[in-house]
Formats: C-alpha cells, sequence, structure tokens
C-alpha cells in the first residue's frame, strides 16, 4: 500500500484546529477587551439625563410630532404584513410541495423583518413619548 502524501503527519488537521480555537480566543478577548474599555468610558454619559428629549428635533409641533409618530405605526405595520406574508408563503408552500427545502429561512426572515421594524419603529415611538432619564414601566 502507498502512502499518497508521505510528509502529512495525522496529526495534520488536529494543529490547525488547535490553531483555529487560538484565534478565535484572541478574537473574543480582543473584542471583550475593546467592549469594555468603550463601556467604561461611555457608562457616565450612557445613563446620564443631560439629553433633550426627541421632540425638540421635531421643534415641539405637535402636528410634526403626531405626523412622525402615525407613519412610524404605519411602518412598523408595513413591518408586520410582510413577516405574515411570508409566513402564509411558508405554509402555502408546505401544503403544495409537502416538505420545501430551506423553509425555515421563510420564518427566519420574518422574524428578522420584526426585529427590525420594532428597532427602527416601536422604538423610535418610545423616545418621542419618554423624556430622558425617566424610567420606562
Amino acid at each position: 500500500m502507498a502512502i499518497a502524501n508521505p510528509g502529512l503527519s495525522p496529526d495534520l488537521p488536529l494543529r490547525r484546529k488547535s490553531a483555529r480555537l487560538q484565534n478565535a480566543a484572541i478574537t473574543i478577548f480582543s473584542v471583550s477587551a475593546i467592549l469594555l474599555v468603550a463601556w467604561l468610558g461611555w457608562q457616565e454619559n450612557l445613563f446620564s439625563s443631560n439629553f433633550l428629549p426627541r421632540v425638540y428635533c421635531y421643534l415641539r409641533n405637535p402636528r410634526l410630532v403626531a405626523l412622525h409618530l402615525v407613519s412610524d405605526v404605519l411602518i412598523w405595520t408595513a413591518y408586520v404584513a410582510i413577516s405574515i406574508t411570508l409566513v402564509y408563503l411558508e405554509r402555502r408552500l408546505r401544503r403544495e410541495m409537502g416538505n420545501p427545502p430551506f423553509q425555515w429561512v421563510y420564518l427566519a426572515f420574518g422574524a428578522f423583518i420584526v426585529a427590525c421594524g420594532w428597532k427602527d419603529d416601536l422604538l423610535r415611538q418610545l423616545q418621542l413619548t419618554v423624556q430622558p432619564g425617566q424610567e420606562m414601566e
């Protein structure tokens, strides 16, 4: 029996795996150290009440604030409608094809869209209605 690659030892893949683990550990440690330094520097200002309410961006004009609140609600409704449509299409594909490949992608993308809508629009509404330094209940 001839050896196809006599220069490689059988434990070479183990060295590669340990090198990958070492690189991952160094990366995680570096990112953690950077985040810790950033957190210690920003911690004082992040939770202070020195910020102006977001309504100042809208010149405290009630019609302008209402316009943005209504538009944010409509945009969030569109996000949810897209997600519901994706769930409907996934169910319909499952009914017609049995078990379609990658059906989880539809549901994961729908969850991603809802999360984006939550972050983009509903949190912006909270910024308009809750003053800085005020606890949300």
